[in-house]
């Protein structure tokens, strides 16, 4: 149970800074610091679950950590207080990651991935209804739904709705893909949805842009490749019974050894004949 309480406070903290940092910055600039992600992850996994990276593997995490800085330091929209809870979220995000991988990997726990969604969902509807109902009021939620009705407004259910069944696969989905590829791996994969968010951003929202902040995302971007491609070789290596990834010497097989006082000797054997 505290495993799972913990593995709450991570994702309800992530949440929490993820959203509230988007009133101080920019989508872009909040998926920048994100890409970051996979760092943390790795460390998070050295801590907790003795798991290091090779050394190239940790050069790739490092030019996505670079290029997350670099990224950081040509944004025109750059503010304290955000940059402060994307970083918080992005750190408890990578805690949350490790945190799982390890209760759905322990074969003390033994937890699948649909019952951990389902008991880490009850902590956070226990964790988080008391922080609405204090910052919203508890009529909030109930008025919006009325004054949506009163004007006629079915569009804004059917997004709820689609916000609540996305939210839930997104998080099983997650929960899968940290169980059979690892935390590290997840969070490097989950930048590609950085990009794309980023992107969109930069394109519906008109956020500006400098030339140092598309830098430092292309090498940020150019890092997760990397990464991704060494894992891919490490994991075949690995399935392919390899050590290190070079193929090993095969070896000649040899006299097969022969016991002396099972052969037939010559005498025992004409004796036999007659």
């Amino acid at each position: 149970v505290f495993k799972v309480l913990l593995l709450t406070v991570t994702f309800t903290i992530s949440i929490l800074c993820g959203v509230a940092a988007l009133g101080y910055i920019p989508v872009s600039f909040k998926e920048m610091i994100a890409a970051t992600t996979p760092l943390f992850t790795a460390a998070a996994a050295v801590v907790l679950s003795s798991h290091r990276e090779g050394a190239a593997s940790s050069l790739a995490l490092l030019l996505v950590a670079m290029g997350a800085i670099i990224a950081t330091e040509g944004e025109p929209m750059w503010d304290l207080v955000g940059f402060s809870l994307g970083v918080a979220a992005t750190v408890s995000r990578g805690l949350k990651s490790v945190l799982q991988h390890i209760l759905l990997s322990s074969s003390e726990d033994k937890l699948d991935s649909m019952n951990l969604l389902r008991y880490m969902s009850t902590f956070a509807v226990l964790m988080l209804v008391p922080g609405v109902l204090i910052l919203e009021g508890p009529t909030r939620f109930l008025a919006t739904l009325a004054e949506q009705a009163r004007a006629g407004n079915t569009e804004f259910m059917a997004c709820l709705s689609l916000n609540v069944a996305s939210a839930f696969l997104v998080n099983l989905f997650q929960f899968l893909v940290t169980k059979c590829v690892g935390p590290t791996v997840l969070q490097v994969l989950g930048n590609f949805k950085g990009v794309l968010c980023a992107f969109l951003s930069i394109l519906l929202f008109r956020n500006p842009v400098t030339v140092k902040s598309v830098g430092g995302f292309l090498l940020t971007t150019g890092g997760v490749f990397l990464y991704t491609t060494l894992n891919h070789q490490r994991r075949a290596a690995e399935a392919a019974g390899l050590e290190g990834g070079r193929i090993p010497e095969k070896k000649s097989p040899g006299r097969l050894p022969i016991d002396a006082s099972r052969l037939i000797r010559p005498s025992a054997l004409g004796a036999a004949i007659a």
